[in-house]
């Protein structure tokens, strides 16, 4: 059986969707918890039922949140700058984790969850493991050429909307200026 906690944290003036699923029989809490963190466009939701079927299955906390700008967290009212991964795994990550009484996790990430994990790991933060799926830890010439058809792409008229650019609806509409995952001036 597992206790869900839902709830937000307040960072620099946001609030930050989390869940935290126990468990609350064969509990070991000598056992650090594994933090998930999302990808480029998920949040809790995407994660569906696989944190408390870790939590069952290992006997320790999962604690998930949702980044700014994703799931029911704090909207972002600007694009992010090129190195708001950094901001995420030194002061965003550490601040959430310092909320929720977490010290030494087990930072479990995706793609850009993933790259915040092994920031946070570089910069002198205590994590007792890494699980990486899809870090960004290089560059691939396929990633390089599908970005620039991506942008190529987004000149093009769709639905009847003339030739509105869709990062720039993308943005308008979500309040993000990404697409694919890739910050607008990247």
């Amino acid at each position: 059986m597992i206790e869900t906690t839902r709830g937000f944290v307040r960072v620099d003036g946001d609030d930050l969707e989390f869940v935290r699923h126990s468990p609350v029989e064969g509990r070991q809490d000598s056992l650090s918890p594994f933090v998930m963190l999302h990808e480029g466009l998920g949040s809790i939701a995407l994660w569906k039922k696989f944190p408390e079927e870790l939590a069952e299955y290992f006997g320790r906390d999962v604690i998930a949140y949702s980044r700014k700008g994703y799931g029911q967290s704090t909207p972002i009212s600007q694009s992010r700058d090129v190195d708001y991964m950094h901001r995420e795994a030194q002061e965003i990550l550490p601040a959430v984790l310092d909320h929720l009484d977490v010290t030494s996790p087990i930072l479990l990430g995706h793609s850009d969850g993933a790259s915040i994990a092994l920031i946070f790991s570089g910069s002198g933060h205590t994590a007792n493991g890494l699980i990486l799926m899809a870090p960004h830890v290089f560059v691939e010439t396929l990633t390089v050429r599908s970005i620039e058809e991506a942008k190529k792409l987004s000149k093009i008229p769709i639905c009847g909307l003339g030739s509105q650019n869709i990062m720039e609806m993308w943005t308008r509409l979500f309040g993000v200026g990404m697409i694919f995952g890739y910050p607008k001036n990247f």
